[in-house]
C-alpha cells in the first residue's frame, strides 16, 4: 500500500506437474516432481490413499480422512475406503468376527484355525458349549438326533452314521397305522421292529391280528381291524378263541357249521359239546 493506493495480486494460471514411471528407457529422472514421504497407513504420490491393511477412519471419508488399521481379526484384508473385510479362514462378517455357517470356534482369537468344520451331516450348523468345549449339532436332518445326529429320533429307525455297519438313513417306523405315534418307543431305533402294537395286532410291523382275533391288520381304516373270534363253546373243536386269522371261521366239531360253529349241518341235530351234531 502506497499512500491511499491498494494493490491486489492474484494468480492468473496455476499448473501441477506430475510424472509417471516409463517402461521404455532411456528416460530422464523427473527430479522436479514432488514425492511425498507418507506416514504409517498412507500411500500414493501425495499420500492420498490408505495403504494395504488400512482403511478410512470414517467409511468413504475421502482423502482427508485418517487411515486406521483394518479390523479383520487377522483373517483377511479390508477395503481401503469402506473398511469391509474380505474374509478367509472360514470366517464371515464385516470384521471377520464369526465363523461361517457349518463351522464352529472363536474367530476373535485371530489364528488361521479359529473356525473348524462342524462334525455334522451335510456340514450342517453346530455350536460349541463354552463350559465343556463339546460341539453339538443344531440342525440335524429329519428323523435324526444326538450331539452328532448319530441316532434316530423317536418314531424312526436306522443307522445314520453307520456306527454298526452300513449307513442306513433314519426312516419312519412302519407299523401299518397300528401304533400311537404320540407314544414313546413305538419301534426299535435300530431294527425298526414295532414294540407297541395296538388294536389286537402283532408282528414286527403290527401286520397281523393276534391269536384269538381275526381281520385285516393292514386295512387303512379307523375302525376295528381285528375282531374277537367269538366261537361257540358247544360246537368248537378247539379253544373258543381260535379261528382263521382272516375270515374268523372257527374249528367246528363233526357236522357243525357256521362261522362260529353254532349250528348243525342240514340233516343233523342235537348239538352236543365235545361231540357235535347227530343224525
Amino acid at each position: 500500500m502506497l499512500g491511499d493506493t491498494t494493490t491486489r495480486l492474484s494468480f492468473a494460471r496455476v499448473t501441477l506437474t506430475s510424472a509417471s514411471a516409463s517402461s521404455h528407457p532411456p528416460s530422464l529422472a523427473a527430479a522436479w516432481v514432488e514425492l511425498c514421504s507418507c506416514p504409517l497407513g498412507f500411500s500414493g504420490q501425495f499420500c492420498e490413499r490408505c495403504a494395504p491393511g488400512f482403511t478410512r477412519q470414517e467409511p468413504n471419508g475421502g482423502p482427508l480422512s485418517a487411515c486406521v488399521p483394518c479390523k479383520c481379526h487377522q483373517h483377511g484384508i479390508c477395503d481401503p475406503e469402506t473398511g469391509v473385510c474380505d474374509c478367509s479362514h472360514f470366517t464371515a462378517g464385516m470384521t471377520c468376527e464369526r465363523c461361517l455357517p457349518g463351522y464352529y470356534g472363536n474367530a476373535l482369537i485371530g489364528m488361521p484355525g479359529d473356525c473348524q468344520p462342524c462334525p455334522c451331516p451335510d456340514r450342517s450348523s453346530c455350536v460349541q458349549i463354552a463350559e465343556t468345549g463339546q460341539v453339538v449339532c443344531t440342525n440335524c436332518p429329519a428323523g435324526q438326533t444326538g450331539m452328532r445326529c448319530q441316532m434316530c429320533e423317536d418314531g424312526y429307525y436306522g443307522d445314520p452314521l453307520g456306527q454298526s455297519g452300513t449307513v442306513r438313513a433314519c426312516v419312519r417306523c412302519n407299523c401299518n397305522g397300528n401304533v400311537d405315534f404320540n407314544a414313546v418307543g413305538i419301534c426299535d431305533h435300530f431294527t425298526g421292529r414295532c414294540l407297541k402294537c395296538m388294536g389286537h395286532t402283532e408282528g414286527d410291523h403290527c401286520q397281523r391280528c393276534q391269536r384269538g382275533f381275526y381281520g385285516n391288520a393292514l386295512e387303512q381304516t379307523s375302525g376295528q381291524k381285528c375282531k374277537p373270534c367269538s366261537c361257540s363253546p358247544a360246537g368248537t373243536s378247539g379253544l373258543v378263541n381260535e379261528c382263521h386269522p382272516q375270515t374268523g371261521s372257527c374249528h367246528c366239531l363233526s357236522h357243525v357249521t357256521g362261522r362260529d360253529c353254532s349250528s348243525c349241518e342240514v340233516g343233523f341235530f342235537n348239538l352236543q359239546p365235545g361231540f357235535g351234531c347227530e343224525r
